[in-house]
């Protein structure tokens, strides 16, 4: 018999006398590394799943002009700082005053279906609105007017350097509005109208001006911020703000999820460790005679180790 055929029948020789030993050992590390895959993929995973859950709150970024307004323009160049990938949606904002049943409100225009993606909180009776001539109004609003949907509405605007006619009157910009949806947010919201940007652009006579610029970009706080830098630093007239109630949560909760993951992976591993330590060690302890005869043969240490 030569010396690796002696090798394998000692190794089957000893796993088939020692059947339960190594079936516990196999055990542990089989329990072990199905634990330890999914304590893995919890890690990973989980923080993306629950980043994308927070951009259900709304807005985590903000543009603001340095200089009173800024453009389209300017929240593209500022938009294309950030990643493609990590940008869920960019709704620009433009607030004026208007009247409805001559009473003063105050009216928010911008892109409906951007405004689906960076406030996804917002509950809708009805609809937003898909096509000019209608507008989305706010609960409190719709109460106070006594409006439902479906309801035609005349909005007017007073421009700041209308002149007025020989009888002191002013005349106003209006335009016949339809009532496509209520909004319900439980929050300010709710005592603003909601106007499509072309149809504001239209009734003010004053195309291109934006007051504000909402982003919902799906990244870390740290990432985020280096986002909001260097937008700051480049793009002249744009600052880029974080909005810290949404950012700080995000990270706070998911820095916890990740340590306590972290946590449970290490005391895993370490007493699966143990466990297939403790059971090799036995092994080894049971058979000193046979190391010892094997020593007294001639074996190496590597043979035996082996």
């Amino acid at each position: 018999m030569n010396k690796r055929k002696m090798f394998l029948r000692m190794v089957t020789a000893s796993l088939l006398r020692r059947r339960s030993r190594m079936i516990v050992a196999l055990l542990s590390v089989a329990i072990g590394a199905a634990i330890l895959s999914g304590l893995v993929t919890i890690y990973v995973d989980v923080p993306r799943q629950m980043g994308a859950q927070f951009r259900n709150y709304g807005a985590n970024m903000i543009f603001t002009p340095t200089d009173g307004h800024f453009t389209v323009n300017d929240i593209s160049k500022g938009k294309s700082y950030i990643d493609s990938k990590d940008i869920v949606g960019v709704t620009p904002y433009r607030y004026e005053s208007v009247r409805i049943h001559e009473l003063p409100v105050m009216a928010a225009g911008t892109d409906m279906e951007q405004a689906k993606l960076t406030s996804p909180y917002w509950s809708v009776e009805g609809a937003f609105p898909s096509a000019g001539g209608q507008i989305l109004l706010g609960a409190s609003l719709a109460e106070k007017f006594r409006l439902g949907i479906g309801d035609e509405v005349t909005v007017n605007y007073t421009p700041e350097d209308q002149e007025t006619e020989e009888d002191g009157t002013v005349t106003d910009n209006t335009k016949d509005m339809t009532v496509a949806g209520i909004l319900e947010t439980g929050g300010p919201e709710e005592d603003y109208v909601y106007i499509p940007m072309t149809d504001l652009e239209e009734l003010t006579g004053i195309p291109g001006k934006i007051d504000i610029a909402e982003l919902s970009v799906s990244a870390k706080s740290d990432k985020l911020k280096e986002y909001a830098d260097k937008i700051s630093a480049n793009v002249p007239g744009v600052s880029a703000r974080l909005v810290k109630r949404v950012t700080e949560s995000e990270s706070t909760v998911l820095t916890k999820l990740q340590a306590l993951v972290l946590l449970v992976t290490v005391i895993v591993l370490a007493l699966t460790m143990i466990c297939v330590a403790t059971t090799m060690t036995a092994v080894v302890t049971e058979r000193r005679r046979e190391i010892g005869l094997r020593k007294a043969i001639g074996a190496s240490n590597g043979g035996i180790i082996a």
